[in-house]
């Protein structure tokens, strides 16, 4: 098949983003989210003028990460993920997709990330990360259509849930409760060992986050601690949710329709953690998800705090090469201990 690619490519651009320090937490996640929107519009129009449409049949384009669950902040890139029926088949559009990508990450306001990870989900495993081998489903979990075929994601989500609930299911499970278990631990003070080194996100008690992407110590203020917990604790409930689905008589299964009702779950699985929480809540069966109504406000409340705060760490960087951001000590210390109570509630 031939592709209809414009000879003259204009490369989106980061819009403008407010200070977060202008709007309370909640107000400026509001805000947050119509920025993604509107970047993500600007993503779609340029993948338009590649080729990639949604008459596109054969692909489609994703963003992932904080770009698919719309909070991309002041200092972040976007990842794109292409998902193919048959990369064969679509090597050469995939070749120019990459090539544009490529031309644009060489612009200082550049909207994307360098890397570029594609994925024929026929053939390969959609749970799993290709370039490190690593579990992270909530790459695709998380993810938001770009553009092309918006059934491919349908699809590859279908597949995805036959990983999930197979014999590979136990593994992945296992491995995203590594990673909550690993982001837990930074959550009451900020440390965090890596390679035998101990890196500081954040000091409760002095008041400071800290943010830099300087050689090898990348301090990442407020993701790593109460924002990537959140993310973990709700990817690995909704796995665990639909393993109690497909089991019958105390055995997976992957047919019937208790596998077809896991699977309407995960295609309509929301994109934000905020709806994914509220749609665990309305999915509760047995005692898969133990918060009650107003606890699941609570912690989407405190989610949207922390990302607040991290954007003021990511702003100040960004903007005025500061690394170090002040805050309220006693303010954070209290929704930290908040937060650690309702994910051990909901943990044990």
């Amino acid at each position: 098949m031939s592709y209809a690619i414009s000879p003259k490519m204009i490369c989106p651009t980061l819009p403008e983003i407010d200070n977060p320090d202008i709007k309370n937490p909640q107000k400026y996640f509001e805000y947050l989210q119509k920025y993604n929107l509107e970047l993500q519009q600007l993503v779609t129009n340029f993948f338009h003028t590649i080729g990639v449409t949604d008459k596109t049949d054969d692909i489609v384009l994703l963003a992932t990460g904080s770009d698919g669950r719309f909070e991309k902040g002041p200092d972040s890139k976007l990842e794109v993920i292409v998902l193919a029926k048959s990369i064969s088949a679509v090597n050469d559009l995939i070749t120019t997709i990459e090539q544009e990508i490529r031309s644009c990450t060489e612009s200082q306001h550049g909207v994307f990330f360098k890397g570029f990870e594609k994925k024929d989900i026929n053939k390969e495993r959609l749970s799993e990360y290709l370039e490190t081998g690593q579990k992270w489903p909530s790459r695709i979990l998380d993810a938001s259509v770009l553009a092309g075929n918006n059934q491919i994601l349908d699809e590859a989500r279908r597949k995805m849930l036959g990983e999930l609930v197979g014999s590979d299911g136990k593994s992945v499970l296992k491995q995203v409760k590594s990673y909550f278990t690993e982001y837990y631990k930074i959550l009451p003070s900020g440390k965090q060992i890596s390679k035998g080194e101990e890196l500081r996100h954040y000091d409760p008690e002095k008041g400071e986050s800290y943010y830099s992407k300087n050689g090898a110590q990348y301090l990442s203020s407020f993701k790593y601690g109460p924002n990537r917990t959140i993310q973990l604790m709700v990817i690995r409930d909704f796995i665990k949710l639909l393993r109690s689905i497909c089991t019958k008589h105390g055995q997976l299964i992957t047919s019937g329709p208790e596998y077809e009702t896991a699977s309407l779950l995960i295609q309509n699985l929301p994109r934000s953690v905020s709806q994914k929480l509220l749609f665990l809540l309305d999915e509760k069966r047995g005692d898969n998800f133990k918060l009650s109504y107003s606890e699941t406000e609570e912690l989407i409340k405190l989610y949207e705090y922390f990302i607040w705060q991290m954007h003021r760490s990511q702003y100040n960087y960004e903007q005025f090469g500061i690394a170090v951001t002040q805050f309220n000590p006693q303010e954070v210390q209290e929704n930290i201990v908040a937060i650690k109570r309702l994910i051990d509630k909901q943990s044990n």
